[in-house]
């Protein structure tokens, strides 16, 4: 009763204000996949699928997420969390691209390493047995 009653109140929210103004904040996208996730939960949960717990966790994640822009409302918090968006997003961006390439470098050259290893016949392990059937 209660996921019926979350997706009738986001399509009364859509058609009173807009779909187009509704998708131009980016906390309403958060608000779509959250609702999403929790919609597609049920039917994990009857199937009794593993990847339920997968999919809890995301939404989790997101319902979190939500949870900022209600803190947003508030003058005190509003102004320190927003602060602290500009600040993520502008530092994270840079940071993740930097931590991308250095990642992506060393795990390729980890993984050569652990194939030439492999072909002179040394122990390596599991991960380059499976590596080497797969080709």
């Amino acid at each position: 009763f209660l996921l019926l009653f979350l997706l009738l109140f986001l399509l009364l929210l859509c058609f009173r204000v807009g779909l187009r103004e509704y998708l131009s904040s980016p906390f309403n996208y958060v608000q779509l996949a959250t609702n999403f996730l929790v919609l597609s939960l049920v039917p994990l949960r009857f199937l009794d699928a593993d990847s339920q717990f997968d999919v809890a966790a995301v939404a989790y994640i997101f319902i979190c997420i939500r949870m900022l822009d209600v803190v947003s409302i508030t003058r005190i918090a509003g102004i320190y969390l927003q602060i602290l968006i500009q600040i993520v997003i502008k530092d994270m961006a840079s940071f993740g691209i930097i931590f991308a390439i250095f990642w992506i470098m060393f795990s390729g050259s980890f993984f050569l390493v652990l194939v030439a290893s492999h072909r002179a016949g040394g122990e390596t392990g599991t991960l380059l047995d499976i590596s080497a059937e797969a080709r």
